[in-house]
């Protein structure tokens, strides 16, 4: 390689990657990992499904994936709140866009709560504390 410092930047990273991979060798794992992310993302679309339903909103089966779908894509792109994915699912779907305001203020108000109790006691359980995981000093 002509820059040997980028040589050295990218070879730690590119190392890991390939380290990663070796996952593919085991198909049992690889089943497990397919499997569990069936679960994981079906069981996401069923949530959505609820929301929709507390607000009367169609909630069927596709309706849940399609505003899933759009949530990932919006959340995906930077600075996009996830309203954007449920205005995008109700303007495609031709729903109501005060009922998916609704629906999407509740969903991440009902997700958010649980997932950071979640991180706190997880955290308190490693012994960490928050200033250790921002300044980069933790090293357990």
């Amino acid at each position: 390689m002509p820059w040997p410092t980028l040589a050295d930047k990218l070879a730690a990273p590119l190392r890991s990657f390939a380290h990663g991979l070796q996952i593919l060798h085991d198909p049992k794992r690889i089943a497990l990992i397919a499997l569990g992310s069936v679960a994981l993302w079906t069981v996401n679309a069923w949530s959505f499904g609820l929301a929709l339903q507390a607000f009367g909103l169609p909630s069927d089966l596709g309706t849940a994936i399609l505003v899933q779908t759009c949530v990932v894509f919006a959340v995906a792109a930077p600075s996009t709140p996830g309203f954007a994915g449920f205005k995008a699912a109700a303007l495609l779907l031709g729903l109501p866009l005060a009922a998916a305001f609704a629906a999407a203020i509740t969903y991440h108000v009902l997700s958010f709560i649980p997932i950071t109790l979640l991180g706190a006691w997880s955290l308190s359980r490693t012994g960490l504390k928050l200033g250790e995981l921002k300044g980069g000093t933790a090293t357990r």
